[in-house]
């Protein structure tokens, strides 16, 4: 029986709560301070409200001033938070961490540097650990198609597990792996990361087709769609050889099957539509802006673009390389008309 912390209450680590109570092993959850309503509901109904499902009933969970105590004897610290929360959790986290512990991140995205350095989230925490502890504390990313919802229904799910310590990754895919959650291990983390962080963005091109088909007033897209979910598979491989990734990596599971759940539904999707539709981008920003929902893939978009320009800048590659990159960005950095952009891109040459 392994002993894990879920630090953060977000659905995909409360998610996660089910195949590890699956395996019977002990379970700590602790919510930060934006977590507290979720935790008051989880301690009432044993409900998840964001999830919508009862999560396991031997889960101990701990108050916002308890944090230190939920972290005790813990060999595995599962974040559940935020791309943007997690600088902030590792602090909090710095005193409490031991040598042997290894750190297990479910968030997604890539993070710029003050000087302009792109880097990953597993960079983020180490850099973020005490530098004492540094070589003691591996990362391990999950990456891969993995709607959270499904995740607690025991729907059939396969994840990879990524982290330059092999070991640590096959460690926890002993802890984690149930009939119904599978984990492949990989050391390709750039790979990985890459795939995840720009799926959100790719995956708003998709959704404008949903858009597009009613301004064009046919049925289905789908030759449109399935041509712009390959080339947006071709641009992320592209990125993340450049970056020292691997596109076997890209086209597995973390990359074009992650991209593939992206596309089917929610918030990327659902921006997309509504630029294809005919409105700008701002429009369609502000609307979900109304509607409360945070979309992760335009910021994806800003930094892969930005990131694609400082390659080009050090000579690894060419801008037109990435047209569908350079329309995103157009689209939604200068609000230019999706219809317009997207139907005199040439595509797969």
């Amino acid at each position: 029986m392994a002993k894990v912390v879920i630090v953060g209450a977000g659905v995909m680590g409360s998610a996660l709560t089910i195949p590890l109570a699956d395996n019977g092993h002990e379970i700590n959850l602790w919510g930060t301070k934006y977590d507290q309503e979720v935790m008051r509901s989880i301690r009432k109904t044993r409900t998840h409200p964001r999830l919508g499902l009862a999560l396991p009933g031997g889960l101990h969970l701990f108050a916002l001033d308890e944090l230190a105590h939920s972290v005790e004897e813990r060999e595995i610290i599962l974040l559940g938070v935020a791309s943007g929360g997690i600088k902030s959790v590792m602090e909090m986290l710095g005193p409490f961490l031991k040598p042997g512990m290894v750190i297990v991140n479910v968030a997604k995205g890539l993070e710029e540097m003050g000087d302009g350095e792109i880097i990953t989230i597993p960079q983020v925490i180490a850099r973020a650990l005490p530098q004492q502890l540094r070589s003691h504390i591996p990362v391990v990313a999950i990456g891969g198609p993995s709607k959270a919802r499904e995740v607690a229904q025991r729907v059939l799910t396969s994840v990879v597990f990524a982290s330059s310590s092999v070991r640590a990754a096959q460690h926890c895919r002993k802890i984690f792996t149930t009939p119904r959650y599978t984990v492949q291990v990989t050391s390709d983390v750039i790979g990985v990361e890459v795939g995840a962080a720009l799926k959100n963005g790719y995956a708003i091109a998709l959704g404008m087709c949903d858009g597009l088909k009613k301004r064009e007033g046919v049925e289905t897209m789908n030759n449109t769609k399935s041509t712009f979910f390959a080339q947006a598979a071709q641009e992320i491989a592209l990125l993340s050889r450049m970056l020292g990734g691997r596109s076997a990596t890209v086209m597995g599971l973390a990359g074009v099957g992650d991209l593939y759940v992206t596309s089917a539904e929610g918030r990327n999707i659902t921006l997309g539509e509504l630029i294809g539709s005919g409105l700008p981008a701002f429009q369609a920003l502000e609307e979900m802006r109304k509607r409360r929902e945070t979309v992760e893939g335009y910021p994806a978009i800003g930094i892969g673009y930005r990131l694609a320009r400082k390659l080009e800048d050090s000579g690894k590659l060419r801008m037109n390389q990435l047209p569908l990159l350079k329309a995103l960005w157009s689209i939604l950095y200068q609000d230019k008309p999706a219809h317009e952009i997207l139907f005199s891109l040439r595509l797969m040459a």
